[in-house]
């Protein structure tokens, strides 16, 4: 497609200093104040859009002020889920002196017109009757159309409008035109009108509203994120750049087409699985005019063979109405493609295609329903590991959880409650963590449930209960604390690293004559490594006075294994 710009100058006159914003991305449960208009014709969906919702066959409308300024930039996510018309349409407004007048002035775009040519188009209110003043590239927007829309003017009078969509990649018109500088105000409104017949009375959809001043960007943009996906390579953005990006790819590959979608590039061609390339990308330019240029070495993942990708932790049975999730390792030094991917429960259900295209070398990934749920319910955790989406329906008491390849299964866990430790009353909410990467996923004795001491799950990290070859050992990384709040050693601090999973533990503290004060924990898990810490109050919420004390650690498992080692270590005021 041939790059083109709408530019249209402007000239505002008795620019204000001040502005006024609007900023909606409509995360909140109801409609901000800002907005005026046909308020209840329009509702927010549970994925935070606003969503056109009328009771029949009309027009509805919503517009919010704002201050004209010599730097304004609009924003808007347009989705219309039909096929545009006459009878159908968007109208767009930029500008609108006052919406409760049909005589005022007011600067719009339009999609919807007769036939399948649609094109963006933008009209003027002048002398009492709408004109157009500009057409964009025809069918452009004939077919559902779902984009982006930024329109930007600065101090220079230049407005341009630009689109972003996967249908179109980025499009920019060649226009010019001069509005008299008598038309604006210092204030206005920007808004919708949609019109519509009653099978399209809830198909407009509108996100992530800006309108206001234009910072000032002096920053090039960046890429922040490269995958692979079959035979398409997606570049993401640290910002919206416009079509003029240039790539060398080394090795030399054939690609069909770039695309450049707001914040991404897609480049379609011959992409290899398992290829390490070389991308030098230049001249990719920002709205503000900022140029970047970078090289990229990037490793496209290969297909997953069996013992690649493996179960590695599984929540099923969730506290309340909390959320599963489940973790899959990649147990390769290379990154591993997920496109094909799916997770299923062979009891009941269909394979759920994971939303997720790739996973790095040696990575962990975690898929749950609620991702808030889970960092709110498990401290022990990496956000940056977990991914949010539909999962399964796993049973509480037994089931099963597979990792499928183009349909064909790669690892599975026959999973059921009695898995857990027995010495726990309750399951609710707790873990089922494989101990070893290198034994079967179906052995049940490689697996064991998530340690109390990490609150019964790691989601994203490491197991709690991972096989080490280490003896166990508790070691004190001083001596000598200072429970005073002045900073410098005021908790005891106790390293520990466990031979196997499995093992139980009550740590006491006593004083150099026996007595007991404190215990730090009774009958609880631990994880085969971690720190426990005291900050010196006995069980009466006191600060224990300056002494020599005793920890006892005592160690079992459920197969009859006993673990004790008996620690020293004092209690002091001021250390130097």
């Amino acid at each position: 497609m041939k790059p083109q710009i709408w530019v249209i100058f402007l000239v505002f006159a008795n620019v204000s200093a001040s502005i006024g914003q609007i900023d909606d991305t409509f995360g909140a449960s109801t409609l901000q104040d800002q907005w005026i208009g046909d308020r209840d014709k329009f509702t927010i969906t549970d994925d935070q859009r606003l969503q056109l919702n009328a009771p029949e066959a009309g027009s509805a409308s919503l517009f919010a002020p704002y201050q004209l300024t010599d730097s304004v930039v609009w924003e808007v996510d347009i989705h219309m889920d039909f096929n545009p018309s006459n009878s159908n349409a968007l109208r767009l407004y930029l500008y609108h002196e006052d919406p409760s007048s049909a005589d005022a002035n007011r600067l719009y775009l339009k999609i919807g017109t007769t036939g399948n040519l649609d094109a963006l188009e933008l009209y003027q209110y002048i002398n009492g009757s709408d004109e157009l003043i500009a057409t964009g590239t025809l069918a452009t927007l004939a077919q559902k159309p779902d984009i982006s829309l930024i329109s930007k003017y600065d101090k220079d009078g230049i407005l341009s409008v630009s689109l972003f969509g996967e249908q179109i990649g980025c499009l920019f018109d060649d226009i010019y035109t001069y509005i008299d500088p008598s038309y604006f105000n210092t204030s206005g409104f920007f808004g919708w009108i949609c019109s519509f017949t009653s099978t399209r009375r809830d198909k407009f959809f509108f996100d992530n509203v800006h309108v206001g001043k234009r910072s000032s960007d002096t920053i090039a943009p960046r890429v922040r994120s490269i995958r692979s996906t079959g035979d398409t390579l997606t570049l993401e953005f640290s910002e919206a750049i416009i079509q003029t990006l240039s790539i060398t790819i080394q090795p030399d590959i054939s690609f069909s087409e770039v695309l450049v979608l707001k914040d991404k590039a897609q480049i379609i061609g011959m992409i290899a699985a398992s290829q390490s390339y070389q991308l030098s990308l230049s001249n990719f330019e920002d709205l503000s005019g900022n140029i970047g240029d970078t090289t990229i070495n990037y490793t496209t993942g290969r297909q997953p063979d069996v013992g690649d990708l493996l179960i590695n932790e599984i929540l099923f049975n969730p506290k309340g109405e909390g959320a599963d999730y489940i973790e899959i390792i990649n147990t390769t030094s290379l990154p591993i493609s997920l496109t094909e991917v799916s997770l299923l429960n062979n009891t009941k259900g269909n394979p759920i295609p994971l939303t997720i295209d790739q996973i790095n070398a040696n990575a962990i990934l975690l898929f749950t329903t609620d991702i808030q749920n889970i960092t709110t319910s498990y401290p022990f955790h990496n956000i940056d590991a977990m991914h949010q989406q539909t999962l399964p329906k796993w049973n509480n008491g037994d089931g099963n959880a597979s990792i499928l390849w183009r349909g064909n299964v790669i690892d599975a866990l026959d999973y059921d409650e009695d898995m857990h430790l027995s010495i726990l009353d309750d399951v609710d909410g707790v873990s089922l963590e494989r101990i070893d990467i290198n034994q079967p996923t179906q052995d049940r004795d490689n697996w064991t449930s998530g340690a109390g001491s990490v609150y019964y799950g790691t989601p994203g990290v490491s197991n709690s209960t991972v096989s080490l070859a280490s003896a166990t050992t508790f070691v004190l990384s001083e001596p000598i604390f200072s429970p005073n709040n002045d900073g410098l050693s005021d908790e005891l601090k106790i390293d520990y690293e466990l031979e196997r999973p499995g093992y139980i533990a009550t740590l006491s503290i006593y004083t150099d004559r026996g007595r007991l004060i404190h215990e730090l924990m009774r009958n609880q898990t631990l994880s085969t490594q971690g720190t426990i810490t005291w900050d010196g109050r006995d069980k009466s919420g006191n600060i224990a006075p300056i002494g020599l004390y005793i920890l006892l650690i005592d160690l079992f498992d459920l197969s009859g294994g006993r673990y004790r080692q008996k620690l020293t270590f004092g209690i002091a005021d001021y250390l130097d």
